[in-house]
């Protein structure tokens, strides 16, 4: 309606509720609205674009069974277990990269800090936004919308910090007599694992 907020695919109630059903072995269906507006142009465009890409995506849709899925689960957990290990012995061989060996110990304590302070930031936004989530979700079963508003002020501020810690965390990472960059074997690795507990997660 008139007024009305546009919400990101990632924050929708929908997509929380729905995010056992993307992807992986369910069949999904999209529909992909546009206007013929000429003001509409420029957001139609981007929908027929996403749309051009989503439908090179093919999935194909299986009947999992308890047994079948548990089966599935502890496989996939193994994987995990086996990645993470691969990926702590490269960091002991120094390929995940760290401070540097001669890196001022007054700089290193600022960036640790910062890195913290980045985390737990990350950590409450989480928090707070599945809160808000599970809130719509009471609201929209009927009951009382209890401090909607301020829980979504509450997000904006903390996303507002963490823009601000994350460019200076940023900044520190790129000072060369301070900070090692992880390898690309390290980078490659870690992104597999994360591939991987996110699969884990969906079937849970």
């Amino acid at each position: 309606g008139t007024g009305a907020s546009h919400i990101p695919y990632r924050d929708s109630t929908l997509t929380m509720l729905l995010r056992s059903s993307f992807g992986g072995r369910a069949y999904t269906s999209v529909v992909i609205n546009i206007a013929c507006e000429p003001e509409h142009l420029d957001e139609s465009c981007c929908s027929l674009e996403f749309a051009k890409r989503l439908a090179g995506v093919r999935n194909r849709a299986v009947v999992v069974l308890g047994t079948e899925a548990t089966a599935e689960a502890a496989d996939v957990q193994a994987v995990v277990g086996r990645l993470k290990m691969e990926l702590s012995r490269l960091e002991a061989a120094g390929h995940g990269g760290g401070f540097a060996p001669n890196a001022p110990k007054s700089e290193m304590k600022s960036y640790q800090a910062n890195f913290d302070k980045m985390r737990l930031l990350d950590s409450q936004i989480k928090q707070a936004k599945t809160e808000l989530t599970e809130r719509k979700g009471r609201a929209a079963a009927g009951g009382a919308e209890d401090s909607l508003a301020a829980l979504q002020e509450r997000i904006t501020s903390l996303s507002a910090a963490h823009a601000v810690i994350e460019s200076i965390v940023q900044r520190q990472q790129t000072i060369k007599y301070l900070i090692q960059q992880p390898s690309k074997a390290y980078v490659a690795k870690e992104a597999e694992v994360r591939a991987m507990e996110a699969r884990l997660a969906m079937m849970r």
